[in-house]
């Protein structure tokens, strides 16, 4: 469960009170809300051996505009109900060490290189996940589409993916663009 002793302890950052945005009371309000509809959507259906693997493209992830310190909680929150989730776009590592802080001793990442320039726009991608549900057998691979032939996705279709095969998980961050489908439920093929 995420730790949120920084809403009590912490009236610099978060004065007490609920009558306004960013006040400790208020964000423990909402933080109570969306664990409660979380807990409805997603803990409630877990069954005894599954696996609840989460995939979020968090926009330039804190490399923009600053975020919120409140926003970090939220995040937390919906991450914390998921058994690992990939997040796309880390800008900041220190982005996600403060995340870990908020889910706590339970949960640990590992993040791969920059993905330098360019396309790349110096992002990189994390998994974050619970110790208590998921271990690694020490592996790590990645998978390269080539560069004349990126993989397209339709615009009605999330941004990233994470795909699960037998043995590993795989990232996917699709370029947007437009394609057709060879056969219904069959995955676009990648072209440039």
């Amino acid at each position: 469960m995420a730790y949120y002793q920084s809403l009590k302890h912490d009236a610099r950052t978060y004065p007490r009170g609920r009558a306004a945005p960013g006040q400790a009371g208020w964000i423990a309000d909402r933080l109570l809300r969306l664990r409660a509809l979380l807990n409805g959507q997603i803990t409630a259906r877990r069954r005894p051996d599954s696996l609840i693997i989460g995939s979020w493209n968090i926009r330039h992830f804190d490399g923009g505009r600053p975020r919120l310190h409140e926003s970090f909680h939220y995040i937390a929150e919906i991450i914390d109900h998921f058994d690992i989730c990939a997040v796309q776009e880390v800008k900041n590592i220190e982005a996600i060490e403060r995340l870990m802080r908020l889910l706590g001793p339970s949960w640990t990442y590992f993040i791969n290189d920059s993905s330098g320039g360019g396309r790349g726009n110096h992002e990189r991608m994390a998994f974050l996940y619970n110790r208590n549900r998921v271990s690694f057998r020490h592996l790590a691979g990645e998978l390269v589409l080539p560069q004349d032939r990126p993989a397209r996705r339709r615009a009605d279709r999330p941004h990233s993916l994470l795909c699960r095969l037998p043995g590993g998980l795989v990232p996917l961050h699709p370029l947007f663009g437009p394609y057709r489908l060879q056969r219904r439920g069959r995955a676009p093929p990648a072209r440039g």
